[in-house]
């Protein structure tokens, strides 16, 4: 499809059990450096995606993930700016 990126949101299901000591960007960021193990954002990382920040109030009543999401991101190492992609930006903006 020639995507240059990939922009999406994912749970934090293990928050829930730091968040007392931690905020979710405190909690995430471990996640990324490998102190915490979280299912999700664990799983996105090792797909490729990279991390970028937290959504607060993404799923409210998201006890889990304490209504917080990471903001993930995967580029396309093979995007080709001279082909035409299925979705152009000018269509999802």
């Amino acid at each position: 499809m020639n995507l240059k990126r990939i922009i999406a949101c994912g749970r934090l299901p293990g928050y829930h059990k730091q968040a007392q000591h931690m905020s979710a960007e405190l909690y995430a960021q471990k996640v990324v450096w490998g102190d915490i193990n979280d299912p999700v954002l664990n799983f996105q990382l090792h797909e490729g995606f990279s991390y970028c920040g937290i959504i607060d109030g993404y799923i409210p009543e998201d006890k889990e993930s304490g209504g917080n999401a990471a903001i993930i991101v995967w580029l396309n190492p093979d995007y080709d700016a001279e082909k035409p992609s299925q979705f152009p930006e000018e269509d999802i903006l």
